[in-house]
């Protein structure tokens, strides 16, 4: 899956780089299923042509969570402290 996602990131660049599109940042999804993995997408969509990640916590954070925010400010520290990508933090409540 990573691979596929690596390949999207890097077509979408082409296709704007070629359309003259140079300028246009490409912002792309990078959440993971922990923040380490998270960091490595990060890393792989950079490679591949992207300029800013987006990234959204776990599926699984709302169920074995709840409400522990330090759980999750946690997470998006551990990101955004190891990101090779400027990150854009989405919710969806």
């Amino acid at each position: 899956m990573d691979a596929e996602r690596s390949s999207v990131i890097r077509a979408a660049r082409e296709a704007l780089d070629s359309a003259g599109h140079h300028s246009v940042p490409l912002l792309v999804g990078t959440g993971g299923g922990s923040a380490k993995h998270t960091i490595a997408l990060a890393k792989q969509a950079k490679e591949a042509g992207a300029d800013y990640s987006i990234v959204i916590c776990p599926g699984y954070f709302a169920f074995a969570m709840g409400g522990n925010k330090d759980a999750v400010k946690g997470f998006f520290t551990e990101v955004l402290d190891n990101s090779v990508l400027p990150v854009m933090i989405y919710n969806f409540p």
